[in-house]
């Protein structure tokens, strides 16, 4: 089994309930990893997101700023209307470019780049949601040596996203939450 250094997951419509589940059973003895969450949400001044997930939550959970290092440990949520990226040097980066596959924050951008700065240290999450995007920054996880989920089609709300995800290589694995709890916590 092969250690990683983060996990990032991406989700629309119907995400923030499995997102939730997973992130309230996290081990409480801290993490060797940091888990970046990229959810399509209203485009508005903020999200209340992180206090939801803060109540239960072993873990800090916070949104992340621009030059902000990723630390193990930590749960990071990009912020409303702006794209999050992994720079070289392990540290967040914030744009408001144009919308990806009209949304921003895009999954693709963010997976894109953490597969080449953490490359086999990476997994990639696809959760429920009602188009594709994230199934581009998938593969580009693969490519650079990490490894790719998505939420079992039958337990996810909308399935547009997992199932285009799950098409698109016999290398992303359809999994449901409780076993993408139980591969996260053999990490400790």
């Amino acid at each position: 089994m092969k250690p990683f250094s983060a996990i990032v997951i991406g989700g629309s419509a119907g995400s923030i309930e499995p997102l939730h589940d997973l992130l309230r059973s996290l081990p409480e003895t801290g993490g060797r990893f940091a888990v970046v969450c990229v959810l399509h949400l209203m485009n508005r001044q903020r999200s209340l997101l992180p206090e939801i997930y803060r109540a239960d939550c072993p873990w800090p959970v916070k949104e992340a700023e621009s030059t902000e290092p990723v630390l193990p440990g930590t749960v990071y949520l990009a912020p409303p209307d702006y794209h999050l990226s992994i720079e070289k040097d392990r540290t967040f980066a914030l744009s408001n470019e144009e919308a990806v596959m009209f949304s921003r924050p895009s999954i693709d951008l963010l997976f894109s780049s953490a597969a080449p700065v953490y490359k086999h240290e990476l997994a990639g999450l696809i959760l429920s949601g009602a188009n594709n995007d994230g199934t581009d920054g998938l593969l580009r996880v693969l490519k650079h040596g990490g490894q790719a989920f998505a939420q079992e089609i039958a337990t996810a709300e909308f399935k547009e996203m997992p199932r285009a995800a799950v098409a698109a290589s016999p290398q992303i694995r359809e999994v449901d939450i409780p076993k993408v709890v139980e591969f996260l916590n053999r990490r400790f």
